[in-house]
């Protein structure tokens, strides 16, 4: 007759212990190999520094495209583009022109030819709708998550606001 053999599970005080032994035990010998083992040979080594050397500029406000001389509306329907290209033509190099929240309208390209920043607050305050643009690339895309289509988007409910 045959036997039957029955192969029993390892119980949870077994699977413990090995488990236990494993974390005191895998260390040592991971500093048992040393430090001078690695992946890539030591010639083959660079000294890798990423970002930018002595971090990210603090660049500090010139001026604020709704306060005078520059007056941009920021409400969607006035066109701002005029407005923000003068703070910028004016800004000086190292300095920032702010664009407080608001919905920025565009009918051109703005120009920036120096070391300067264009500061929004953020995503969701701050938004450029460039209508000289977003009617050309929105065609090319039907993807409702691209830039172009978003920006087709945001064009439509701006002129759906004007039109309320």
């Amino acid at each position: 007759m045959e036997r039957l053999i029955m192969k029993r599970r390892p119980s949870v005080r077994a699977c413990r212990t090995v488990a236990l032994l494993l974390l005191v035990v895998a260390p040592s010998l991971a500093c048992a190999q040393g430090a001078g083992a690695s992946i890539l040979p030591e010639d083959r080594r660079m000294d890798w520094r990423p970002g930018i050397p002595g971090g990210i500029p603090e660049y500090s406000g010139f001026a604020n495209v709704k306060s005078a001389p520059y007056r941009a509306k920021g409400d969607g329907k006035a066109d701002d583009t005029a407005a923000i290209q003068k703070a910028l033509d004016d800004c000086p190099e190292g300095k920032a022109v702010l664009l407080p929240a608001g919905t920025y309208r565009l009918t051109a390209t703005l120009k920036i030819s120096k070391g300067i920043v264009l500061r929004g607050e953020g995503p969701a305050a701050t938004r450029l709708i460039n209508e000289a643009t977003a009617p050309l690339r929105a065609q090319q895309s039907t993807d409702a998550h691209t830039p172009s289509a978003q920006l087709d988007l945001a064009r439509r409910e701006v002129e759906a606001e004007r039109a309320a």
